[in-house]
């Protein structure tokens, strides 16, 4: 009876376990993330070049939805050469620019409006994507474009009578290929296959928003 009553016991302590290992994962990964400490010190430093810094000199995996308010001559300083954290550098950045906040997704730091919200860009993000599998080797551009070319994403860029600005880039930064490393991803959404390739590739920082004020051309960088 004894033994049969410690077996139980057990079986109900694995059961436990199981069940909130994913969230101790989870959290384990997000806390690692934001709480590497992180050297950088900037001055009168736009929001795009300060998330630059960080996805280029330390390897930081970001993905940014801009905001339709974003005020791109907006100035940042940020000073963390005494000691600091991830987490100390992006909450001085939504501090001077708190149109924006912050948050954990997939283990990539996403950038998120705050407020004027840009509906059109915030539905593209949650769009359902029901297979993502791009070729290895292929440039960024390459890896953007098949992003768009899949029906899900291709039918709402038609239905808002929106393209895609694809080609005027090219000119501005050389073919960079991608390793050789696997993209594909099943039953996400376009945000999700967005951070599997910032937080999987040697490419670490999304970029999702308008060409200009028009908001006809939608523009995907990496």
């Amino acid at each position: 009876m004894k033994t049969s009553r410690v077996m139980t016991l057990l079986c109900h302590f694995a059961i436990v376990l199981i069940l909130s290992s994913p969230y101790s994962f989870a959290q384990s990964s997000k806390e690692d993330l934001t709480s590497q400490p992180i050297t950088i010190r900037l001055t009168n430093a736009t929001l795009i070049y300060a998330l630059e810094t960080l996805s280029v000199d330390h390897r930081i995996p970001i993905g940014i939805e801009s905001s339709s308010d974003d005020r791109k001559n907006l100035l940042l300083n940020i000073d963390t050469s005494n000691g600091g954290t991830l987490s100390d550098v992006l909450n001085s950045i939504v501090e001077q620019v708190p149109i924006y906040r912050w948050e954990v997704r997939d283990g990539v730091i996403n950038i998120v409006p705050n407020q004027s919200r840009d509906q059109f860009l915030e539905k593209l993000l949650s769009t359902h994507i029901n297979r993502f599998t791009p070729k290895t080797g292929i440039t960024k551009f390459d890896i953007r474009n098949t992003l768009a070319d899949l029906p899900e994403v291709h039918s709402l860029l038609e239905e808002n009578k929106i393209t895609l600005f694809k080609y005027g880039d090219y000119v501005y930064y050389p073919s960079i290929y991608t390793k050789e490393v696997d993209l594909s991803i099943s039953d996400t959404d376009v945000r999700g296959v967005l951070n599997k390739v910032v937080r999987d590739s040697e490419h670490k920082l999304w970029v999702v928003g308008w060409r200009d004020a028009k908001k006809d051309s939608l523009t995907i960088s990496f």
